[in-house]
């Protein structure tokens, strides 16, 4: 295992892309939202969401599945050469129908927005040849972190540059999806380094499409109650609508960067683990990442929540006050989805128990759209925002009861609850703080709330934390 990454690093190159992905944000969305204002946001959420689900068929399962079986190969550069051609060659051949299917889609939509669509075809793109999952496998994170945030600077520059009126959200699309299409021309520059190729790599591949299959049943079940929301506002309100919900689900999604980033560092350590029969250690890093994932997501939500009110006008500008309510009808749904990623990447995943996770996401997923067809119409975004959150909830409840028994997950959740207590003091302590400015107000809240929610953590976990990250855990 030469060639892997000390975890800590992992951990490090990865989470320093994540805060650059909510560093970011902060300076263009203030911006982004003053200048494209509500209907714009919501003609490019409306349109990317769309975009989005033909860029699934691209990868179906191979984001997870991929990542996968190459971490089970790794060591081996003949077999991870054979693996990764055998599963690339199902991930081309199932862009080009998704990218045929989304043009054809594009000439049947309102001529109002296809400028915006067709521009839209580069995520579509980008994801047809998207082989960051190999890299992931490899645990060559420090790669795709410095790709992504090259990538991630160069757009923020050219944003500020060239998106100056309401009538930019084509080019404000334009630099967002080519962005995209750019990072993979890079992941297949530096390829040659890592995989050989062969004729007969390629034969047999079919040995990998009923795992991806499976895997990509999971994919459009979280997909669908991650970006339908904003379809059926568009189609069954407007777009305005679209660009409230928009404005709330950011905000929300800000910091589960920072949760993702555990997960996905976590899932190919945990696979090779398995693959390799090294079950020592494996609880051990269950327990760590419980703590700390859930003590990081009941201080964010409960944080967010109490800086929302004055945060959001200031932020995003005037029209963007109803996103307030949406976004607290939002945030339980981020301690579900914490809990439910560390069960998908440490235990699902790596035991290949695929069928309980597509189960668990199509069960959200049905909850999620009936809950849109009847909250919808009558609480707009807020229903949206409820849907959500419900289906969230179903998802997690699922998992923890499919994994409780080889993970011990009630004796995890009464470590954690303690949190959602701290966090409520956390937040009652300072959600009635108000000053003449808005900015100091929010200012004062964060400082407060910090210092108050790591006070009371460090006294009730203190043994906990001392042993958190243990240095044998890190190699």
């Amino acid at each position: 295992m030469s060639h892997k990454s000390n975890l800590k690093k992992n951990i490090a190159y990865n989470l320093t892309f994540q805060i650059l992905n909510i560093i970011v944000p902060i300076f263009t969305a203030p911006y982004v939202f003053r200048i494209l204002g509500k209907e714009g946001i919501g003609i490019y959420g409306y349109t990317f969401s769309i975009a989005h689900y033909f860029s699934l068929i691209c990868m179906l399962g191979i984001l997870n599945y991929g990542n996968r079986e190459i971490s089970m190969v790794s060591d081996d550069k003949e077999k991870r050469s054979r693996v990764f051609w055998q599963i690339y060659g199902i991930q081309f051949l199932a862009g080009l129908i998704s990218i045929v299917s989304y043009l054809i889609l594009v000439s049947c939509l309102k001529a109002e927005y296809n400028s915006v669509f067709l521009v839209q075809g580069f995520v579509v793109l980008a994801s047809m040849f998207d082989i960051c999952w190999f890299y992931f496998g490899m645990e060559n994170f420090r790669f795709t972190t410095m790709i992504s945030m090259f990538n991630k600077i160069l757009t923020t520059v050219l944003i500020f540059l060239l998106v100056k009126s309401s009538n930019h959200v084509f080019l404000y699309a334009a630099i967002i999806s080519i962005g995209c299409f750019l990072n993979v021309i890079i992941y297949w520059a530096c390829l040659r380094k890592y995989v050989t190729f062969n004729k007969d790599y390629i034969k047999h591949f079919s040995v990998h499409l009923k795992p991806i299959l499976i895997l990509f049943i999971p994919v459009i079940a979280i997909n669908i109650y991650k970006y339908i929301d904003k379809i059926m506002l568009g189609a069954m309100l407007s777009v305005n609508d679209v660009g409230t919900f928009e404005a709330a689900e950011k905000l929300e999604n800000l910091p589960m960067c920072l949760i993702a980033t555990i997960g996905t560092v976590m899932l190919p350590r945990i696979s090779n683990k398995v693959a390799n029969k090294q079950a020592e250690g494996i609880n051990d890093y269950n327990k760590m990442t419980f703590l700390f994932v859930m003590s990081l997501t009941f201080g964010m939500a409960f944080g967010l929540a109490g800086i929302a009110e004055p945060f959001i006008p200031l932020f995003y500008g005037a029209g963007f006050e109803d996103s307030y309510q949406v976004l607290l009808w939002l945030l339980p749904s981020m301690v579900f989805v914490g809990w439910a990623n560390i069960i998908r990447t440490q235990y699902l995943l790596p035991n290949r128990k695929d069928s309980l996770f597509c189960g668990s996401v199509i069960t959200g997923a049905v909850v999620n759209v009936i809950c849109n067809l009847i909250l919808i119409p009558r609480f707009a975004a807020i229903g949206a925002a409820i849907s959500t959150t419900i289906a969230e909830l179903t998802v997690c409840l699922f998992q923890s009861v499919v994994a409780n028994k080889d993970m011990g997950l009630w004796g995890v959740l009464k470590k954690v609850l303690p949190f959602m207590i701290l966090g409520g003091i956390m937040y009652f302590s300072i959600f009635k703080l108000t000053f003449n400015n808005a900015f100091v107000t929010i200012i004062v809240r964060i400082v407060l709330g910090c210092l108050v929610y790591g006070a009371l953590c460090l006294c009730i976990y203190r043994k906990d934390a001392k042993s958190l990250l243990p240095k044998k855990l890190m190699r």
